[in-house]
């Protein structure tokens, strides 16, 4: 694996600037080795999951020093994307017995505080249920192997006593995967990265799979919101990737999530009477939020940080001149597309609430006809795949 990054970069290192050795390490681990849903499909292997896991922040390391070393490596910027997840109860406290341990073990799966314990001490420790710590080694060299963190945050599930991912409350609404909207875990993710490695952040994923249309526009600016209160609270926070596009493959759920913030259907009309040429793209309902925030936001890093911090502190009152001419350059983007953008006063949204909503039911009206199974009824796989 050194050697394949040593080769990509002697190829390409002088036009890219920012490189991430693994994009979620620990999801491939938990997902591949313990859950066994994604390839090996092995379940589980809780020892072979953490070696395999230490064997990956190893090859970061060491491919981390060897990219340094080479021709514009000391101008390239270095991470590694971690996705940060959190589990939590939902239950009494007789299912809570059963429950608060899954919770518990599942958020260590993922390793937070595994991987960012390595990356600033160089020890890794691997723990198993009721064997305590089963894998343990030191790598000095890892500590200051990093030049920026990549964040993928999309939920903070609970699960309740049936085992079911749910929200805590109302307030959590459930998305397509079956995890809640939760955008204070934003905030809190932001905060524990930065505080432990002291490296600058990008959100490289976060999003949601979101079917019937109804849920992307709060996602996007509550999501975007925590983002800047963190900004505010002094994270040194460098961009923000939306997951995603179009819709995709995700993973073991195939093309039943709608993450896309187009919408793309193949060539023909699927047997719906809704033909395509297999070449447009149809920005959803919702999407615009992130349109009219790209507009509102100021392009450069000091510019966004004064931002944030006027946003948060006029939070209880008028808004400043800046925040405010950054509001009207938007007003025309936001027209009846979105409610609630982060930095935009109250008043200038409500009035389009109704109308919104409106849009979003028509849109749910054409999207229930839209989705084509895996397979027909024969048994063949169909068109769409």
């Amino acid at each position: 694996f050194v050697n394949y990054c040593s080769f990509i970069f002697q190829e390409f290192g002088s036009r890219i600037p920012f490189w991430a050795t693994f994009n979620e390490p620990s999801c491939f681990c938990l997902c591949g080795y313990i859950m066994g849903l994604w390839a090996p499909g092995q379940r589980g292997r809780i020892i072979k999951a953490g070696r395999i896991l230490g064997n990956m922040l190893k090859a970061h390391v060491q491919v981390y020093r060897q990219l340094k070393a080479l021709p514009y490596g000391q101008q390239a910027q270095v991470g590694l994307v971690h996705q940060h997840i959190r589990f939590v109860p939902n239950c009494n406290w007789l299912a809570g017995l059963i429950v608060r341990p899954v919770c518990k073990w599942m958020t260590y799966w993922f390793a937070t505080k595994v991987v960012l314990t390595f990356l600033t001490t160089g020890q890794f420790r691997w723990r198993a249920p009721l064997l305590g710590t089963v894998i343990k080694f030191d790598e000095p060299a890892a500590v200051g192997a990093l030049d920026w963190w990549g964040i993928n945050y999309y939920s903070r599930p609970a699960i309740n006593g049936r085992f079911q991912l749910s929200g805590l409350d109302a307030s959590e609404p459930i998305t397509g995967m079956g995890m809640p909207l939760v955008p204070g875990d934003m905030h809190h993710h932001l905060c524990e990265a930065y505080q432990a490695l002291h490296v600058p952040i990008i959100v490289s994923e976060t999003g949601v799979s979101d079917k019937l249309h109804v849920l992307r526009a709060n996602c996007i600016s509550s999501y975007y919101n925590e983002v800047l209160r963190a900004i505010k609270d002094g994270v040194d926070v460098r961009g923000v990737y939306y997951w995603t596009l179009m819709d995709n493959i995700e993973w073991h759920h195939g093309f039943d999530q709608h993450f896309g913030l187009y919408e793309w259907r193949p060539k023909g009309d699927g047997g719906k009477g809704r033909p395509t040429d297999g070449t447009t793209l149809q920005l959803r309902q919702g999407s615009k939020t992130l349109v009219a925030l790209h507009k509102a936001w100021p392009e450069t890093l000091g510019e966004m940080k004064n931002f944030a911090q006027q946003h948060w502190s006029d939070k209880a009152g008028p808004t400043t001149a800046a925040v405010a001419a950054a509001e009207n350059a938007a007003a025309a983007a936001i027209a009846a597309e979105v409610v609630q953008l982060p930095g935009v006063p109250n008043q200038q949204q409500q009035a389009v609430v109704q109308e919104t909503m409106q849009a979003d039911h028509h849109q749910q009206q054409q999207d229930k006809g839209m989705q084509e199974p895996l397979l027909r009824q024969s048994g063949s796989v169909s068109d769409v795949v």
